[in-house]
């Protein structure tokens, strides 16, 4: 049977398209959406439907804004240290790098130096994650405006959630269990907000330090780690923490190191810690409603010069209640 010309003509017309639409849908190394493997970039929004195993570098690249990659409950797997303790091979398990308004959700990153990467990225999502025995969980590096909520990260060498010159970012909702550090906030990183994580089981389960202003720390369940619960140190000035929980922490459960300014502790309760519950060594502090009860060592423990706010309690602590504020 003879076939018309129109015919052959759509179809061709179709073939080509065809064509042209798996052309934008393929990662650098040509793997369709969905079909990645190691190493892949990509550029559209893409949903994993087979876990990545062993990937020796970066697991996938996200190179291009505004690009949603959803997990789907598949795993990113890389290859471990490989080298030894305290040696790691270079790569992530998503990488994003120089771009804005990404989201990645929804699945497993393991064995990488870092479960995610954003790095000068821009109004990132990161949630719904879990990651294990990474170097660093998730790092937040010249990145922006992001968000990091509800991830489940263990076992990280150093850092579960690390911010590095990093500003006005959200972290919240994370559970962060044997980690070294839980979140750090460090190098400058300013006006971000961490609230309402738990915290546990690690060595230190926050740090804010060298030169890192104006965070919010806020109704975080901080507790078992063997250093200290929350350290605010290095010219990190006008902390605000707020109704905290540091509890069973062994060291002090919030420390504030010396020579701050402008750091308000309000309504925190630190209990059952294994020296202070809370150590404030800078004047330039204030203390309002805080709690401190049942610590080795002492309550509130604070330097001479120390704003009280009033409202402040402890009893029931090893060696002293309240040094150089008010309790009752």
């Amino acid at each position: 049977m003879e076939i018309e010309e129109p015919y052959m003509n759509t179809k061709m017309n179709y073939t080509l398209s065809a064509l042209v639409f798996a052309a934008f849908t393929c990662g650098s190394n040509g793997a369709l959406a969905g079909q990645l493997s190691c190493g892949d970039t990509i550029v559209v929004d893409t949903k994993l439907y087979a876990d990545l195993v062993d990937c020796p570098g970066d697991g996938i690249v996200i190179g291009a804004d505004g690009v949603t990659l959803n997990l789907n409950g598949h795993t990113i797997d890389g290859s471990g240290s490989g080298i030894g303790p305290g040696e790691w091979d270079p790569g992530a398990g998503v990488a994003v790098r120089f771009h804005k308004g990404v989201t990645v959700k929804n699945g497993s990153i393991r064995e990488f130096s870092q479960g995610v990467v954003l790095d000068n990225a821009e109004d990132a999502r990161v949630q719904g994650l879990t990651l294990t025995a990474n170097m660093r969980g998730i790092e937040l590096a010249i990145t922006d405006g992001s968000v990091v909520e509800k991830n489940s990260i263990a076992g990280s060498e150093l850092d579960g959630i690390r911010l590095g010159s990093s500003s006005g970012n959200l972290i919240q909702k994370n559970h962060l269990v044997g980690n070294v550090f839980g979140v750090g906030i460090a190098d400058g990183s300013g006006g971000n907000v961490v609230a309402k994580n738990q915290i546990h089981d690690g060595v230190t389960g926050m740090f804010v330090f060298n030169n890192c202003d104006a965070n919010k720390v806020v109704k975080n369940e901080i507790t078992g780690n063997g250093e200290v619960g929350i350290s605010v140190a290095q010219n990190s000035n006008r902390t605000l923490l707020e109704k905290n929980n540091a509890e069973e922490n062994g060291w002090d459960g919030i420390f504030v190191g010396s020579g701050l300014t402008g750091t308000v502790l309000v309504k925190n309760t630190s209990i059952g810690n294994g020296q202070d519950g809370i150590q404030v060594e800078s004047a330039y502090s204030a203390l309002v409603k805080n709690t401190a009860n049942h610590n080795a060592n002492i309550g509130i423990n604070a330097v001479v010069g120390v704003l009280d706010g009033g409202g402040n309690n402890a009893e029931g602590n090893g060696v002293a209640d309240c040094v150089n504020v008010a309790c009752k």
